[in-house]
């Protein structure tokens, strides 16, 4: 019989101060002195089930902004709130991935919101 490996379970504290536990177990960091990591990933995290428009993405993170590539500030914040997350303990895989205009969390690692 084949073991079937448990997935990594995150679960996500909206409502107060927003946190972030994996399997129980409280990642730490300083988002505070990031708001786009925090911002992204509640917007992703909230959206999870459903998807994220990329347009609601870009208000979200850049809000008025003049930026002269929004592509590029989109995939460096991304990369960005990539690297965070592998630093703060989640597994390595993609967290985030792209149908279309719409933005995903990865299937890889489950995730409840509160």
């Amino acid at each position: 019989m084949v073991k079937k490996e448990k997935k990594p379970h995150l679960y996500v504290h909206m409502s107060g101060d927003f946190s972030l536990e994996l399997d129980g177990h409280r990642l730490t960091g300083r988002s505070r002195e990031n708001s786009q990591f925090a911002l992204l990933l509640q917007t992703i995290l909230y959206h999870h089930k459903d998807g994220t428009d990329r347009n609601l993405l870009v208000r979200t993170l850049f809000g008025e902004q003049e930026l002269d590539d929004v592509a590029h500030s989109l995939r460096n914040t991304m990369y960005l709130a990539k690297k965070k997350l592998k630093e703060l303990g989640l597994p390595d895989v993609e967290y985030f991935r792209r149908d279309g205009d719409l933005y995903f969390w990865t299937d890889e690692i489950d995730v409840t919101t509160t």
